[in-house]
């Protein structure tokens, strides 16, 4: 953590100590600084603009936001939303971890896994087409309340591949248990991970639970 503070900081500095050759006098400078809310002249030219390629920074959060807009005016509705969830138990996280380490002693492990899980699963939406043909996906990461990162994908089909009728949806979402004898993985995993409870004072330690509620 303290290294990334370290390199965001080096960025800020390079950004405000090379702005001449960063071209920022190109910027639309007045016309930001009344969008802001500065109407001194005396704080107008000294504002020190972060360039879009800055990560989280307000032009970089913008433009994506932009970005995204107009991919859907292009491909227009959307067709099918994804959440992709970081599991601490993945079994490539728990053989990296040293003896009696537990996930959350290697975020930076858990981040790299997550991230490379989810590159593979948007290859397979948009290589393999694992759930049609594709024209367009949008996702975003966010993080959990206990910091598990995961990932919202937008996904947009051909009009070959377009969810028309209820049979549509159907073949493609399911709301059931595997067979436990069939295919005991998948029944184990999605008893694991997607069934919430039970909870309450039989089941204290349900990850639901705080301080008895």
């Amino acid at each position: 953590m303290d290294a990334y503070v370290t390199i965001e900081q080096n960025r800020l500095k390079y950004l405000r100590l090379n702005k001449k050759k960063l071209r920022a006098d190109l910027y639309q400078g007045l016309q930001d600084a009344i969008a802001a809310g500065d109407n001194s002249a005396a704080a107008i030219g000294q504002r020190i603009i972060l360039p879009s390629s800055f990560t989280i920074g307000p032009r970089h959060m913008v433009q994506n936001y932009r970005d995204a807009m107009a991919i859907c005016r292009w491909a227009r509705y959307l067709d099918a939303f994804v959440t992709f969830i970081c599991n601490p138990h993945w079994l490539e996280i728990k053989r990296a971890l040293l003896l009696r380490q537990q996930p959350q002693d290697g975020p930076d492990l858990v981040t790299r896994m997550f991230k490379i899980k989810l590159k593979e699963l948007i290859n397979d939406i948009h290589k393999n087409h694992i759930l049609g043909r594709t024209i367009a996906g949008i996702y975003v990461v966010e993080f959990q309340k206990r910091g598990l990162s995961h990932a919202h994908i937008l996904i947009f089909f051909t009009k070959d591949y377009k969810l028309d009728t209820v049979e549509d949806v159907d073949r493609m979402i399911s709301a059931e248990l595997s067979n436990s004898e069939t295919n005991k993985l998948a029944h184990e995993t999605v008893g694991r991970c997607t069934m919430r409870g039970p909870c309450g004072a039989m089941f204290p330690n349900a990850p639901c639970m705080e301080e008895g509620k």
